[in-house]
């Protein structure tokens, strides 16, 4: 299963004429760009658990190596 950073959505969309529909918007990192899930990794309020499942997806399915900053 794709591997998911953030909970699904449900949108509704409302019509003129008082009607409805409802779609569910889901949050897979495959879908996101390489910048951004950088970005969510660096990002001080980030639970410890997505950031190893961020750091996880980046190497195994990209291919990315990250390195840490000298403070």
């Amino acid at each position: 299963m794709p591997v998911k950073y953030k909970k699904d959505e449900i949108v509704v969309k409302r019509d003129n004429n008082g009607t409805q529909t409802k779609s569910r918007k889901r949050h897979y990192m495959k879908n996101e760009s390489t910048e951004f899930l950088i970005n969510l990794l660096n990002e001080e309020k980030t639970k410890p658990k997505l950031k190893s499942k961020i750091r996880n997806f980046l190497y195994l399915a990209r291919g990315v190596k990250l390195a840490k900053k000298a403070s």
